[in-house]
């Protein structure tokens, strides 16, 4: 059974990438013919610390950011929604960037470019977990993103070791995207260590298969299962989400059907609510329906953190 502790001054704390979203500023267009862009911050991470603090939870985000006006506008903007950024670090050693992803506006085929050479969030170090930050939580969540490189790798298996020390729920955002790294039998072995530590897992049929997990194997006690995983949620696009839990029968939920202006940002939305419903006790089967709410009404908004909805825009939706 998940549980959480109830006196803690952090609902959630997020790892992992903040960076800069440049959307192009026209729709259906490929990057190739798009003539600008509009800025905004990004990053599953961060996009889930802004849909906790826009449905009411009081969250934080553990990440760095280069020392530039870029960064700089990262953690504003995150402070001005609400998320605590006191565990945003900034390298000053001009080495490193805040990274970029540059997005098409399309419904389907659409393309996102990622520019993370040397990115600032991948060089995170243990020592720059705060032992106490992490007890102050009822709930850590892990991007799969911030495995992919040392030192933020250590850093991240440090916020876990911390959370289970102190009856911190570890969630793991699976987030697995192939550019991010060298070969997939490095993303295999550390996803599998992750998933492994954590309570909840969430993630896609294909990123499931980065750690040889097939739809079957996620309702076997000796799988996942057998070791912290209370719930695994799979993602399935178009068809909703089935999430699984040991000893008892998986549940399905379809999606809200709705016009679709991007595809991007959904999953973060779902996540961020999901974890809101859980926190608070909100039945299983509802807490995943509003999660779908969430990612439906994202996929039909501009942008990513800008588009995550409230409670209140939720539960009118699911009206």
């Amino acid at each position: 059974m998940l549980t959480f502790e109830a006196d803690r001054p952090l609902d959630l704390i997020c790892l992992g990438r903040a960076n800069i979203d440049l959307y192009a500023i026209e729709r259906g267009k490929s990057l190739r013919d798009t003539t600008g862009f509009i800025k905004a911050v990004g990053g599953s991470p961060a996009n889930i610390a802004v849909a906790a603090s826009r449905l009411g939870m009081k969250s934080g985000l553990i990440s760095q950011v280069s020392d530039d006006q870029l960064g700089q506008f990262v953690v504003d903007y995150l402070a001005g929604q609400g998320v605590d950024t006191r565990c945003v670090s900034v390298d000053s050693s001009g080495q490193t960037r805040t990274s970029i992803a540059f997005a098409e506006v399309k419904p389907q085929n659409c393309d996102v470019l990622f520019y993370r050479k040397d990115a600032s969030d991948l060089q995170l170090r243990p020592q720059d977990i705060d032992e106490q930050y992490i007890r102050s939580a009822k709930a850590l969540l892990i991007s799969g993103t911030a495995l992919s490189g040392s030192p933020s790798r250590e850093a991240v298996f440090t916020a876990i070791a911390y959370a289970r020390q102190s009856g911190v729920a570890v969630f793991f955002d699976l987030d697995f995207r192939t550019s991010a790294w060298s070969n997939q039998y490095d993303a295999q072995i550390y996803y599998l260590q992750t998933a492994q530590l954590a309570d909840v897992i969430i993630g896609n049929k294909e990123e499931f298969e980065v750690m040889r997990q097939d739809t079957a194997s996620l309702t076997d006690d000796t799988g996942l299962f057998g070791f912290h995983a209370k719930l695994i949620v799979l993602k399935n696009g178009a068809e909703g989400s089935t999430c699984f839990r040991p000893g008892l029968s998986a549940i399905k939920t379809p999606i809200y059907p709705v016009e679709v202006l991007k595809p991007y940002g959904a999953g973060d939305a779902f996540a961020g609510a999901l974890i809101n419903s859980l926190l608070r006790q909100i039945p299983l089967e509802e807490a995943l329906r509003h999660a779908a709410a969430a990612g439906a009404i994202v996929v039909s908004r501009e942008s990513c953190t800008e588009a995550m909805p409230t409670l209140a825009e939720i539960e009118a939706f699911m009206l």
